[in-house]
This record gives structure tokens, sequence and C-alpha cells, in this order.
């Protein structure tokens, strides 16, 4: 499935002075739901009605379908209900649609007024298929309990003095789009995305997608051989900062601390000490066989020479299809894909563990 944009909401003066005064670090909390009923297929669209019961109105929640609709609730949420703390409810996806409507609409802002708008403090929550971000967060599981603890932490609170966490944001150039998000990956990653969604989504989807090619490409399954094609290195090179890969076969990128353990995706809670750029890993090995071969060091973290494994990364070019959040951007070989660190940080409400 490929990401549909969302439409930007025009910035008329009334919507600016509408936005400032909603963001405005010393103006009360009011907690605003956007949720995606359709994310793993709605599992949890019937506490809808007990969200907005939690909410200082019920106008304050709304629900979108399609990434379309993503910029028309946010300008409802934060223009006309004085929203100015998010809870997303609908996994990383739908997480990626709000941040790429969000981060434009506050760049022609701060373009046009001159100074730095702090975007308002998110709740990320579980509703997805992976659910990387809200892991990240450790504000997993029902939204419901996760809506109750951060309305219980901002009770009586003013915006800056809610306790959140900063995660970086990567903005990517490709061609014609400029997109922003925090999980990037290269056009091996971007097939193997593919692929994962044709044997099933998440973490089911993902320890048969291993199965498939690990044990496929030992003795040759019609599987393998029908997708075999998908998982082959590019013929071009990868630009990390000052450093040329001439031959690789994929590239990750993150802002979030991901690590591939014992055959699933686990999203580490953020590090406040974490460098300044994002992580990256590069996969230097572009003989299949042996590539595949070096899956299971890749689902253990362990050290090989063929990974690059850099912290604190300021750019990264390649060419090519990506994904970002797991969302697929089926791009032509051709077009130039570059990553830089945005200078605006998410800012978003971490569940303390225990």
């Amino acid at each position: 499935m490929v990401t549909q944009h969302t439409r930007s909401f025009t910035l008329t003066p009334e919507s600016s002075r509408a936005i400032l005064r909603t963001l405005d670090p010393n103006r009360a909390v009011r907690l605003g739901v956007l949720a995606n009923p359709r994310a793993r297929q709605g599992r949890y669209s019937g506490d809808h009605v007990r969200m907005w019961r939690m909410l200082d109105e019920p106008g304050d929640l709304i629900t979108t379908r399609s990434p379309a609709e993503v910029s028309a609730a946010l300008e409802h949420l934060i223009v006309n209900r004085g929203v100015n703390a998010l809870a997303i409810v609908g996994g990383d996806g739908t997480i990626h649609s709000v941040l790429n409507a969000l981060w434009p609409l506050l760049d022609a802002l701060e373009e046009a007024i001159g100074r730095r708008v702090p975007p308002p403090p998110f709740l990320l929550l579980h509703g997805g298929t992976m659910n990387l971000a809200s892991r990240a967060m450790n504000t997993k599981g029902n939204p419901l309990p996760a809506i109750e603890r951060f309305l219980s932490h901002a009770a009586g609170r003013s915006l800056d003095a809610v306790l959140v966490k900063e995660v970086g944001v990567m903005q990517v150039h490709a061609g014609s789009h400029r997109l922003h998000g925090m999980i990037f990956g290269s056009e091996l990653v971007h097939n193997a995305v593919e692929m994962h969604r044709l044997l099933g989504d998440g973490y089911r989807g993902l320890l048969s997608l291993v199965a498939h090619v690990v044990v496929g490409s030992r003795i040759g399954t019609e599987t393998w051989k029908r997708h075999a094609h998908l998982l082959r290195a590019p013929q071009t090179p990868a630009f990390l900062d000052d450093v040329t890969y001439a031959r690789y076969s994929g590239a990750v990128a993150s802002t979030v601390d991901l690590k591939l353990a014992r055959g699933w995706v686990q999203s580490l809670r953020i590090d406040e000490t974490a460098a300044e750029g994002f992580h990256v890993k590069i996969l230097l090995e572009t003989e299949q066989r042996r590539m595949i071969g070096l899956v299971n060091k890749l689902f253990l973290n362990s050290e090989d020479a063929r990974i690059v494994d850099v912290d604190g990364a300021s750019s990264l070019r390649v060419k090519g299809p990506f994904t970002l959040d797991g969302e697929l951007y089926p791009v032509s070989p051709e077009t130039d894909v570059s990553l830089t660190l945005h200078p605006r940080r998410l800012r978003a409400f971490q569940q303390r563990s225990g």
C-alpha cells in the first residue's frame, strides 16, 4: 500500500493567530484524540465512546479513515477546538500522516512570524500492527489506560509543565517528495516490507518473512523463486556523511533506538544521552546468500565488519524506492533520496515503567 499525501490546509492570518493562542506554553493542557478506526482492523474502535467521555468535550475526538483526512482533522482539533496535546490512536502509519501534515504547517507558521513554534506534545498510542513509536514511549497496550495516565499527569498543568521526551525527526527529500519521519529504510527494506505485507502484517508476518527468506534461499522454495529478485543489492552507492560506500545492499536510519532480537522488532525507550543526529545501519554484503546469512546477526544486534553501525549521523543519501515509518514510497530507482535531521523535535509523553 502506498501512502497518500495529506492535504495541507491554508494558513490564514486567523488560523495563524488561533494556532499561536492554542500552543501558548502557559495555556492549560487540553487533550484531543485523533483515531484511525481502520488500523489493526479497528481493534479498539469499541472504546471510542469511552475515550470521548474522558475528554473535555466529545468534539475533541475525531476519527480519520485515510491519510487524506488527517490535515482537516488537525485543523479542526487545533484551530477550532483549541486542542494543544494530541493523542494518536492508529499505529505508526497514522503517526506518520500526522507528522507530515503538522510539520509543514509549523514550518510555514515559523517562516511567517520569524520565530520557533513548539509542536504540541504527542501521546503515541498502540493501535496499529508494529507500534514501534508507542513501544518507544512505553505507551503500548490498550490506549484507554494510557490516556487516563496522561490526563492525570496533565491535570492542572500548563502546556510547558507537561513532562515529555524529545525525539528527533528526519526530513527526507526524494524528487518532489518532502517528507518527515522517524524510521527510514532503503530500497531493499522497501521490498522486504512489501514481502512482509504479502505474508501477513505484524510480528507473525515478520517471522513468516524471515522463515521464507532464510529457509527458502537455501532450498529454493517457490515463494523464494517468485520474490528473490526483490532482495538483490542495488547497483548504486550510499553516502553517509563524508563516507562513500560504492556497493551496499540495504540501509536503515532511525531516530528511535531499534533493536532486532529473538525474531521480534523491539523499540527501546529513548535514551536522553543519545548523540545528536540519527542512527544508521548499512549492510555492505551484496552477494545474496551471504547477505541473507547476516540476518541472524542483525536480529541479535551483533557486530560484523559487513555491517556499518553509526550513531549521530547527520546525512544519508541513496537512490530508489524507500519506506518511511512503515509506509511505502515506490519512487523510480534513479530518484535521489537524501536524509537530514529536522531542527524541530517531536515532543512525546513517555510513560514511566513499573
